[in-house]
């Protein structure tokens, strides 16, 4: 039996990999898109981690990706951010159409940093989505 004493320090060491969720096919709002998620936090992407005039519509998460994680400082707090490869179809072709032929355009490829969607909004106005294509 252990006899405690001021000063000691219990360290917990649970695995939580990275992992991407997916919802059930008939939700159709975010078919054939992945949630990120590392044990009980839900991370997001912001417009700020975008190269300029890039939309959050426009990205295509690379799910083979190698997902690392890092701390990053967000209103004076450490959060644990995941880095992952993305890219952006550079197709700006659409000019308000509603269809057109598929095309393979090349896409620009972009490492992208999420955060904790608890954090989100405090680096100004801009986009963020939870769901992304891939």
């Amino acid at each position: 039996m252990q006899k405690w004493k001021k000063g000691d320090v219990i360290e917990l060491n649970i695995p939580m990999p990275v992992e991407l969720m997916q919802a059930n096919p008939l939700v159709e709002e975010v078919k054939n898109q992945v949630a990120v998620k590392r044990g009980p936090i839900v991370y997001c992407l912001e417009s700020d981690q975008l190269p300029e005039n890039a939309s959050i519509n426009e990205v295509v998460l690379d799910v083979n990706s190698k997902f690392t994680t890092d701390f990053i400082k967000i209103c004076d707090r450490q959060l644990l951010s995941i880095t992952a490869s993305s890219s952006i179809n550079n197709d700006t072709s659409w000019d308000k159409k509603l269809y057109k032929p598929l095309s393979a355009k090349d896409s620009k490829e972009f490492t992208v940093k999420l955060i904790p969607y608890f954090a989100w909004g405090n680096h100004g106005k801009g986009e963020m989505s939870v769901w992304l294509s891939h």
